[in-house]
């Protein structure tokens, strides 16, 4: 017996493979955060497309999972494949990062679409090894070490994820690149590289050096084969602040630099780590175990007795006992025949696999998460932050009292409770969407109109509409009217000013149905003058941004600049028509923005003409005026939609919700997929775990575009009434599920032993000899005899 199993001390070799994972998805959330607002703001996709991506993209990172687990239960190992793909992971981080620079003015968008592919498969690869490979470090006697090894893991993805969703969006948006307000080159870059950022202000220098360099080898020799990059410890030559395509590249090689680090870190640990030998691939082998019993069964109709399990006539070739033509035909279909051991492994994993199959349903909602309306992305924080204070309080609190009370004691039933959590979860989030669309504006209905009026006259205007479809409407200097809703077709307006003595005046304007328009009035000299413009914008917008435009009433033509101090450049509002003129819209974060008049190629010679405020989602238009004909001319702010009113704290009790539905459901499960599996198909059922998370975001794409004229309330009850649904077959498929017991892993031996030479002794018996326990010796067995 080793010495951990004498003195149940915790594998060692377990810690670099938690860091490990701290590292990798680390990288992994950082970008997947940003990923839908990068695909609809900066490769300007439609909401639908880029959902459609992002859960493309995450239904890949767990399907090819299963290629992972043929690969490295098939001979290269779990050790091996960790260390070969991270580095095509490495691959498509470089390509994601390069995609997001602009070159000739555009983001290269096929980039976007190779790097996604590469990452999908470099994540899904190397996922269901990193588990199972801790999981191998226990012994038999190490079993609730191993318990709570998952739950450890567990934490330490979300604890990557926490640190990397929080900052992630902070690059993104408080910093600008290549002509853009957000830079997504940095935003991209970062999140792998940012734990070595005390490693030095330049660039890596790729020097290869042994490893006994980074972890005290006493000789050269003990690592032969490993070698990594690393820089010296003086740096001969900075990176100039102010040159973007150096700070991008820069991150990229920190992004390498990182990557091969944890790669050493996880390396170097190869003497601690309990590596199981690997066999043929058994996925294969068991499909072809499910196929040779089931043509057995289906075309040998005369066996001596019925076999209690369809998988059990996989092995009669040796065991069961058919007519000699059933035996030609199978043999020359199927010449391979199995051992009972492996048959009663496949029947684990059929039984596994069988609870499995309701279970992306759960995923569907889960990892809806990442494409919630009402905040792009920084929310997301939440989730991993409640992970990482809820596993502690479940596995030091809850689970002792829950198995003292003998509730929840079974890891099906934690599972089943999760899922119920989960269609809460949905059901609030329900009832908040119900909140969130009441307080967005109701549309415009057929055949009617909206109107409002903004004054910028020297005085008071009053607004008379004909047939007196709207009561008169008395505007003072500088001020604007809400929306009001009349019948389509041709309206009159009168409009009085500066009191009767200067007569009233009637315009007529023809209003369109299912249109908005801003009636602006001006003055010159003693006259006013009304201007009709189309509002475009009636609604908000669904990314979080505000949006604004500009009407010009002075008589040049005018250049604008808007400027946040969380933005590098301004907005630029370029050649906007002199009396009446206007601009596009063009959406501004959340902040306050200082507006200036470009008066010539000095920026001494600008003019501050004002500060706008930007809101969460709302809607303005911004007006320049010069009032009282002064020098001085001012933008004048106005509210046609107001900002976002739910507030964004309002989620955090559907998050907690769902969140400790995922503990339950994926601690458990993860565990729950490791110690059912049989010893030799420890990467496969994980990877078929992981494999439900794939098919759970295919639900979710087929749904979104199915249902493309469904509501987002009506989505969210949708999904709510499909996990309560799921959640009941489960129960019923888990009260008939038996527990596995654990087997040592090290007992296992897929193949028949082999024939192994005897060595004789002088008195006749054998060394490695066996007693044949169906001989019966004519001889009294304490009679020696001699050969």
């Amino acid at each position: 017996m080793d010495k951990q199993k004498s003195s149940g001390s915790y594998p060692r070799a377990v810690f670099p493979i938690l860091f490990l994972e701290f590292c990798e998805r680390f990288a992994f959330y950082g970008t997947k955060a940003i990923l839908t607002l990068y695909m609809t703001r900066a490769l300007s996709l439609t909401d639908n497309t880029a959902t459609s991506i992002y859960h493309g993209y995450v239904a890949a990172c767990y399907v090819t999972p299963i290629l992972g687990g043929l690969i490295a239960d098939g001979g290269l190992g779990k050790y091996r494949t960790i260390f070969y793909f991270s580095m095509l992971y490495v691959v498509g981080y470089i390509l994601q990062t390069v995609s997001a620079i602009k070159f000739n003015g555009d983001y290269t968008q096929w980039v976007t679409y190779i790097a996604l592919v590469v990452m999908a498969f470099g994540s899904g690869i190397i996922k269901p090894c990193k588990s199972a490979l801790g999981g191998d470090q226990f012994t038999e006697e190490q079993e609730s070490m191993k318990e709570g090894f998952f739950s450890w893991f567990y934490m330490a993805i979300n604890v990557g994820s926490l640190i990397s969703m929080f900052l992630t969006p902070i690059l993104r948006s408080n910093v600008s690149c290549f002509d853009d307000v957000e830079c997504y080159a940095l935003a991209f870059g970062v999140p792998a590289a940012l734990m070595t950022i005390g490693y030095g202000e330049c660039f890596i220098l790729l020097t290869r050096i042994p490893l006994c360099h980074r972890i005290g080898c006493s000789s050269h020799n003990e690592y032969p084969l490993l070698l990594i990059f690393s820089r010296p410890p003086s740096c001969p030559f900075s990176i100039p602040s102010s040159n973007v395509l150096s700070l991008v590249m820069y991150n990229v090689m920190q992004l390498i630099d990182t990557i091969i680090y944890f790669a050493v870190v996880f390396v170097a640990a190869t003497p601690m780590y309990r590596k199981l030998p690997t066999q043929e691939s058994v996925l294969p082998r068991m499909c072809s175990c499910v196929v040779t019993a089931l043509k057995e069964k289906g075309c040998c109709k005369t066996h001596e007795t019925e076999e209690e399990h369809w998988l059990d006539y996989a092995s009669c070739k040796f065991e069961v006992i058919f007519n000699t033509l059933c035996y030609s035909k199978i043999t020359e279909l199927f010449p391979n025949r199995f051992q009972r051991d492996f048959i009663e492994d496949v029947k684990d994993v059929m039984k596994v696999l069988w609870l499995f199959l309701p279970l992306p349903i759960f995923w569907a909602l889960f990892d809806q998460q990442g494409d919630f309306a009402i905040e792009p992305d920084q929310l997301q924080v939440a989730n991993a932050l409640f992970v990482v204070v809820l596993i502690p309080i479940l596995e030091g609190l809850i689970f002792p009292c829950t198995i003292k009370l003998n509730v929840m004691t079974k890891p099906l039933q934690r599972m089943g409770v999760g899922m119920f959590l989960a269609g809460v979860a949905f059901v609030i989030a329900g009832g908040l969407q119900i909140a969130v669309n009441n307080s967005e504006p109701a549309g415009i209905e057929s055949g009617t109109s909206r109107l409002k009026f903004i004054n910028t006259a020297q005085c008071s205007v009053e607004f008379t509409v004909d047939k007196n479809v709207m009561p008169s409407l008395t505007v003072g200097c500088l001020e604007d009217t809400d929306y009001s809703t009349l019948e389509s077709g041709e309206v009159s307006i009168s409009h009085t000013y500066c009191g009767a003595q200067n007569g009233t005046e009637t315009v007529t304007f023809n209003l369109i149905e299912k249109m908005a328009y801003t009636v602006l009035s001006t003055s010159e000299g003693n006259d006013v003058f009304l201007h009709r413009f189309e509002t475009e914008k009636t609604s908000r917008t669904g990314n979080g941004l505000s949006t604004v435009w500009i009407l010009n009433t002075l008589p040049t033509e005018v250049d604008i600049d808007l400027k946040s101090d969380k933005e590098n450049e301004p907005r630029e509002f370029r050649n906007i028509s002199a009396s009446g003129g206007f601009s596009q819209f063009e959406e501004l974060i959340f902040d306050d923005y200082d507006a200036t008049l470009i008066v010539s190629d000095d920026p001494e010679d600008d003019i501050n003409i004002g500060k706008i405020e930007s809101k969460n989602g709302a809607v303005y238009t911004l007006v320049l005026t010069n009032v009282d004909n002064g020098t001085m001319p001012i933008l004048q702010q106005y509210e046609d939609v107001g900002p976002n009113t739910v507030n964004i704290f309002w989620q955090i009790p559907q998050y907690f919700v769902m969140t400790l539905g995922e503990c339950l459901f994926s601690v458990t499960g993860l565990a729950f997929a490791y110690t059912q599996a049989p010893p030799s198909m420890k990467s496969v059922l994980t990877a078929a775990w992981l494999l439900t998370v794939g098919v759970g975001n295919i639900v979710v794409i087929v749904i979104s575009e199915s249902g493309s004229q469904m509501g987002q309330m009506e989505e969210f009850f949708l999904f709510a009434g499909l996990m309560f649904f799921t959640l009941i077959l489960f129960t019923l498929m888990a009260y008939y599920y038996k527990y596995v017991e654990p087997r040592e892993v090290d007992d296992f031996d897929p193949e028949p032993p082999e024939v192994q030479a005897v060595e004789p002794k002088s008195n006749g018996y054998h060394k490695n000899g066996v007693t044949n326990s169906a001989f019966k010796p004519e001889v009294d067995s304490t009679q020696t005899t001699q050969f």
